[in-house]
C-alpha cells in the first residue's frame, strides 16, 4: 500500500488508481503492472479482440489502445515535470482519442507488443530520475501533480482497466 500523504495530493477521481498500488517502488510496480497486463491481453481469443461487453462501451482492443496511449500521455506529463518544467499540461478527452486510434487493421498482439514497448520506455524513464525530478510539482488542468504522484496514477489506471477486462469482458485467464 502507499503513503496516505498521496491520496492527500492527488485529486479524488485518483484515489481508486493509488489504492492498486502495492508498494511505493514505482520501478517494480510498473515491472507487476506490465507482467498483469501482458498475462491477460496475451490470452485473449481472437474472436474476442472487438468484443464490447456493452453498447457504448470500448472493445478489448480499444481498451489495450488506450493504455498505451494514455502511458505515453503519462509518462510525457512526468518527464516534462522531471524536468522543472512547470508549464500547465493539458487534460485529455480519451474518448476522442480512442475513436481516431486507427486499430482496425492491427492486431491484439500488435497493439501488446506496441504497449510493451511504451511501457519499457516509462520505465527507463523512471529508473533514472532523481528524488528532486520525482518530487517537482507541474500543473496538470486545475490540479498540480509530481512526476512520483503521475507514475503511481499512470500504474492503477493501467491494473484498473485490466480488472474490468476481466470482470466485464468475460476474460478467465489470469
Amino acid at each position: 500500500m502507499i503513503s496516505t500523504q498521496y491520496f492527500e495530493s492527488t485529486p479524488d477521481y485518483y484515489h481508486n488508481f493509488l489504492r492498486k498500488l502495492k508498494s511505493e517502488n514505482i520501478i517494480s510496480e510498473l515491472n507487476r503492472s506490465k507482467e498483469f497486463t501482458h498475462t491477460i491481453f496475451s490470452n485473449i481469443p481472437s474472436d474476442k479482440e472487438n468484443y464490447a461487453y456493452a453498447e457504448g462501451k470500448w472493445t478489448i482492443k480499444e481498451v489495450l489502445s488506450h493504455l498505451v496511449d494514455s502511458e505515453r500521455l503519462m509518462a510525457y506529463r512526468a518527464f516534462r515535470f522531471s524536468k522543472l518544467d512547470n508549464t500547465s499540461v493539458a487534460r485529455f478527452d480519451e474518448n476522442a482519442y480512442v475513436s481516431n486510434a486507427n486499430i482496425a487493421h492491427l492486431s491484439i498482439a500488435q497493439l501488446l507488443e506496441e504497449y510493451e514497448l511504451v511501457r519499457d520506455t516509462t520505465i527507463m524513464l523512471f529508473k533514472r530520475l532523481s528524488e528532486n525530478a520525482l518530487n517537482f510539482k507541474g500543473q496538470v488542468g486545475d490540479f498540480q501533480l509530481s512526476a512520483k504522484e503521475i507514475g503511481f496514477i499512470l500504474i492503477g489506471h493501467n491494473l484498473h482497466h485490466c480488472e474490468i477486462v476481466l470482470e466485464r469482458y468475460g476474460i478467465q485467464n489470469a
